[in-house]
């Protein structure tokens, strides 16, 4: 969904919503799947940090960011920054659990 097809939807009226995944392929899919007809919600698509962080003029209501971005800035300061600005994030990623210790 595009802010363009809600006109109702203006800065600060409705839920913001930000995808920052390195495939565009895999941000397309959730911004479209984010769509929702019954709630306006601006929702936009990034591929990197540094495209989000020159057109950021607002805290989102949620971000959904991916863990691998390949970028200079570490995922934990992403999500310091986020939180500071009260937005919700979400991390896409694979959870890695080490192996507990065997005991003898």
């Amino acid at each position: 969904m595009r802010q363009e097809e809600h006109p109702e939807v203006t800065p600060g009226s409705a839920r913001r919503v930000v995808i920052l995944h390195s495939s565009p392929i895999v941000a397309e899919a959730l911004r479209e799947s984010l769509a929702c007809p019954d709630t306006p919600a601006a929702v936009t698509a990034m591929y990197s940090w540094a495209d989000f962080v020159r057109t950021w003029d607002f805290a989102p209501s949620w971000a959904v960011v991916d863990a691998y971005l390949d970028d200079h800035v570490p995922l934990a300061l992403k999500v310091r920054s986020l939180v500071r600005e009260r937005s919700g994030v979400i991390v896409l990623g694979t959870v890695y659990s080490p192996p507990c210790a065997i005991e003898h």
